[in-house]
C-alpha cells in the first residue's frame, strides 16, 4: 500500500509539473486546461493576453490599463489558444488534461493543445487550413489537406507546419462544426512508455525553452569584431568543431551566426554519412595496442562527423566519458579494455534511440561495465549515491548493501551476477518517501530523486564555469533545472550554447577542444595514427581520454608539467606540423603545405607581376606584403580568435622582407618568397612556410589555451 501511495504522490508531482514557457514579444500559446489571467499577469512578467472567441476579440492586461476598449478576457478555457505579450522570457505551471476530443467551431479559431501533434491530424475536408507562429524567426507557417491552399502556401514562400509542439497555439478555420478525433500516435504511446517509473523516451528540448537563455544573433551581432570572433570559436571549440577563415567569416557577416549553428547542429544526419564514417575506423586502429583500439576510433568518429544532431550524440557521449559519471576508469585492473567502446557505444545508442537521461542513466548503472569499476556491494552503493545524488552519508551505505546483496562481480568473468537470494523486507529510510528492496528498486529510484537533476547539472556546470563563484554557479544550475531537461543532450546545449557561457565563463581548453577546432580550420590531414598520438599527449598531460576511476579533474591540470606538454602538443604536434606526403600508408599528418593557401583572392595580384613570357618578377611587390597580411589575418581569425595587432602584423610580415636580412638588429628567413616562383608548387610551398612562422608565433598566445570571457560577471 505505501508503495503505490508513494507512486501516486510521484505521478501527482509529474503531471503537475507542466510549464507553458515563453520568450520576449507576441507569441501564440494553447494549452487543454483551464486557467485564470489573472493569477498569470500577477505572477508573470506577461504584459498582456489576448483571446478570440466566436469572432470577437478579449483581453486582459498586467496594467489593468485597457486602452483598445476591448472587453476583458478573465479566463482561458480547455483547448483555447491564445496570444501572450511578454516582457521577458518566463514560464507559468498547469495541469494538462490531454483531451481526446476537440471541438471545432466554424470559422476562425485559436486552438491548443498540451502534447505534440501530427498536422495529419486536422486532414478532414472541413478544415481548410491552419496557421503557426515562430516567435522567434517572427514568421508563420501553415498546412492544408486541400491542394489548391497547399500549393497557395508554396507559392507565397512559407513554410509547411510539419508538427503542432505542445502547448503551441495554433490558428484553424473551419467550414461546419465538427468533433476533431486527437489520435494519439504509436509513436506517442511508445514515448509514454515506463519501466521502473522510469519514462524510456524524452523530447529534446527546443533552444527557445532554455532557461539559461541562449546567446541571440542580434547579441552576438553587437559585440565588437574581436569579441564575435572570441565568441564563435568558443562555441565552436566547446563542440569539438571549427571552421576555416573563409567560411567562418561569411557566417558572421551573415549576421545569423548563433541560429544556423544552432540549426546545424540539431538537423538529422544522413544515414549513409553514419556508415562511410564507420567503414574507416579500422584505418585509425591499425596496429594500435588494447586501449588504443578502442579510443582512438571514438576520437576519429567526433573528426570525421559533419555537424548534426548525430554529432551532438557522439559529442555529449565523449564529454559524459570523461567524467565520473560515465568514465570507463580502465585505469583498473578489474576493467575489461572492450568497457571503453560499450560504454561510449551505449551512450551513444541511447541517445539516437531517443531514451531520457534517467533512462540511459539506470542502464549504465545496471551494467557489467559500471560493476567493474565498484566492485562490492558496499563500494557500488555508496559511489552511486555520491556520483548521483552528492549523498555522503555514511549511514546510508548498509542500507543500499542490504539491497544489492545479491549483486555480485564474479572473479573470474569480471561479469556481474544476479543471485535469487534478493532482499525482500522494505527499506523505507532510505530515500524521503520511497520504499526499495532490492537492486533494480535502488538504481530506479536513485534516478528518480529530486536531487538527481541537480547533481548531475552540478557536474557539468563545475566543468564549464570554473571561474564563476559558488552562488553564481547555482545560479546557472538552477535556470538549467528550471528547464526541466530530459535528456544528457539537454543540458550540455543548454551550457555552450548560453550567454552566459559564452560571454561571462573563462575555462583552460581541453586538448580535443583546441585540436578539433584547430584541426577543421586549417584543413588538417589525419592519419591512422593521429588519434592515438593524441591520446599519448593527454595521457601526459594528465588528462587521458576516459581512463580515470574519478573521471577527469573539473578543470584541466596546468601544472608545471602538464602545461609544458599542452604547449608541446599545439605547437609541434598541431600548429606547426605540416604534411609532404598525402598518401594514406604514411604517418606524415598535420595541415597540407601545397593546399592551405594554394587559392588567394585575386585583388592579391597585380597586373605588373608577370613578364610578357608569363615568368614571374623577381623584385618586392606590394601585393607580398598584401599576400602576408592575408595569411597573418586568415590564421589570427580563425585559430588565435582575433585580430592581429599592429605590432604583430609588422613583426611576422618583416620575418620574409629581404630588406632585413643580416640586420644587426634582426635576422630573417628571407628565403621565403610570396611575390612568386617560375613553379606554382614553389608559390604553394612558400606560403605554406610562412604559415607555420605564424602559427608558431600564434601558438605562445594565451588564446590558444584559454576560452576567455569577454565580460565581467
Amino acid at each position: 500500500m505505501l508503495k503505490i501511495t508513494t507512486l501516486f504522490i510521484l505521478f501527482l508531482l509529474f503531471i503537475n509539473a507542466n510549464e507553458i514557457t515563453y520568450e520576449r514579444g507576441w507569441q501564440l500559446r494553447g494549452t487543454d486546461s483551464n486557467f485564470s489571467t489573472i493569477k498569470i499577469l500577477q505572477n508573470t512578467n506577461i504584459e498582456s493576453i489576448w483571446g478570440y472567441k466566436n469572432g470577437k476579440w478579449y483581453a486582459d492586461f498586467q496594467n489593468k490599463k485597457n486602452n483598445f476598449k476591448i472587453e476583458r478576457l478573465k479566463e482561458i478555457k480547455n483547448n483555447e489558444g491564445f496570444w501572450i505579450k511578454a516582457k521577458n522570457r518566463g514560464s507559468f505551471g498547469y495541469t494538462p488534461s490531454y483531451h481526446d476530443i476537440l471541438n471545432v467551431k466554424k470559422g476562425w479559431n485559436i486552438y491548443g493543445v498540451s502534447k505534440e501533434l501530427n498536422p495529419s491530424t486536422f486532414n478532414n475536408q472541413n478544415i481548410k487550413i491552419i496557421w503557426t507562429f515562430n516567435n522567434k524567426l517572427n514568421s508563420w507557417r501553415g498546412y492544408s489537406s486541400h491542394t489548391d491552399i497547399q500549393n497557395l502556401i508554396h507559392d507565397m514562400g512559407l513554410e509547411k507546419i510539419t508538427k503542432i509542439l505542445p502547448n503551441e497555439g495554433f490558428w484553424l478555420q473551419s467550414m461546419s462544426d465538427i468533433n476533431l478525433t486527437l489520435k494519439q500516435s504509436q509513436e506517442e504511446k511508445v514515448n509514454n512508455a515506463k519501466v521502473y517509473g522510469i519514462n524510456i523516451y524524452a523530447r529534446q528540448l527546443r533552444f527557445d525553452e532554455y532557461q539559461l537563455p541562449p546567446l541571440s544573433d542580434n547579441e552576438f551581432n553587437s559585440l565588437s569584431e574581436n569579441n564575435k570572433y572570441l565568441v564563435a570559436n568558443k562555441l565552436l571549440g566547446s563542440l569539438f568543431y571549427g571552421f576555416d577563415y573563409v567560411r567562418l567569416k561569411k557566417l558572421i557577416e551573415s549576421g545569423k551566426f548563433i541560429s544556423t549553428i544552432q540549426e546545424l547542429f540539431t538537423k538529422d544526419v544522413d544515414e549513409q554519412e553514419i556508415i562511410d564514417v564507420d567503414k574507416k575506423m579500422d584505418y585509425y586502429i591499425h596496429n594500435r595496442n588494447y586501449s588504443e583500439k578502442r579510443v582512438a576510433p571514438i576520437m576519429a568518429r567526433l573528426y570525421e562527423l559533419k555537424p548534426s544532431k548525430y554529432f551532438i550524440d557522439n559529442w555529449v557521449a565523449y564529454v559524459l566519458t570523461q567524467t565520473i559519471l560515465f568514465s570507463p576508469a580502465y585505469e583498473l585492473d578489474s576493467v575489461n579494455y572492450a568497457d571503453i567502446m560499450n560504454v561510449y557505444r551505449r551512450l551513444v545508442d541511447s541517445f539516437e534511440q531517443g531514451y531520457s537521461l534517467q533512462w540511459t542513466t539506470f542502464l549504465h548503472t545496471i551494467s557489467d561495465d559500471n560493476w567493474r569499476r565498484f566492485r562490492s556491494p558496499e563500494d557500488n552503493g555508496r559511489e552511486m549515491l555520491e556520483i548521483y545524488l552528492m549523498d555522503f552519508n555514511d549511514s546510508h551505505v548498509p542500507l543500499v548493501a542490504k539491497a544489492l546483496k545479491n549483486w555480485k562481480l564474479d572473479r573470474r568473468s569480471e561479469s556481474l551476477e544476479i543471485g535469487f537470494d534478493k532482499n525482500r523486507e522494505p527499506i523505507s529510510n532510505l530515500f524521503k518517501n520511497t520504499t526499495i528492496t532490492d537492486g533494480f528498486d535502488f538504481y530506479s529510484k536513485l534516478v528518480l530523486q529530486p536531487t538527481f537533476l541537480k547533481t548531475v547539472i552540478t557536474r557539468l556546470v563545475q566543468i564549464y564555469f570554473p571561474n564563476f563563484t559558488i552562488s553564481k554557479q547555482e545560479e546557472v544550475i538552477d535556470k538549467i533545472i528550471k528547464s526541466n531537461p530530459k535528456t544528457w543532450q539537454d543540458i550540455l546545449k543548454e551550457i555552450v550554447f548560453s550567454k552566459e557561457y559564452l560571454l561571462y565563463s573563462q575555462k583552460i581548453k581541453s586538448l580535443e577542444e583546441v585540436f578539433y577546432q584547430t584541426s577543421k580550420a586549417l584543413h588538417w590531414k589525419a592519419k591512422y595514427n593521429t588519434f592515438s598520438n593524441l591520446n599519448y599527449y593527454l595521457s601526459k598531460m594528465h588528462q587521458s581520454t576516459m581512463k580515470y576511476k574519478l573521471g577527469r579533474k573539473v578543470t584541466v591540470p596546468i601544472d608545471t608539467q602538464s602545461f609544458a606538454w599542452f604547449q608541446r602538443t599545439v605547437s609541434g604536434y598541431i600548429l606547426t606540423n605540416y604534411e609532404n606526403n598525402t598518401s594514406l600508408e604514411s604517418s606524415d599528418d598535420g595541415w597540407n603545405k601545397y593546399e592551405l593557401f594554394k587559392t588567394l583572392p585575386p585583388e592579391l595580384f597585380g597586373n605588373n607581376e608577370v613578364r610578357d613570357d608569363g615568368k614571374h618578377l623577381y623584385q618586392w611587390y606590394p601585393y607580398e606584403r598584401k599576400r602576408a597580411n592575408y595569411i597573418i589575418n586568415y590564421l589570427f581569425y580563425s585559430i588565435a580568435s582575433r585580430k592581429p595587432t599592429d605590432e604583430e602584423m609588422k613583426f611576422l610580415t618583416d620575418l620574409i622582407d629581404e630588406e632585413k636580412r643580416y640586420s644587426d638588429t634582426f635576422d630573417n628567413p628571407y628565403w621565403i618568397d610570396l611575390y612568386g616562383h617560375k613553379k606554382a608548387k614553389d608559390d604553394w610551398s612558400d606560403r605554406g612556410y610562412f604559415a607555420a612562422l605564424v602559427l608558431d608565433y600564434i601558438s605562445r598566445l594565451d588564446t590558444i589555451y584559454i576560452f576567455k570571457a569577454i565580460k565581467d560577471k
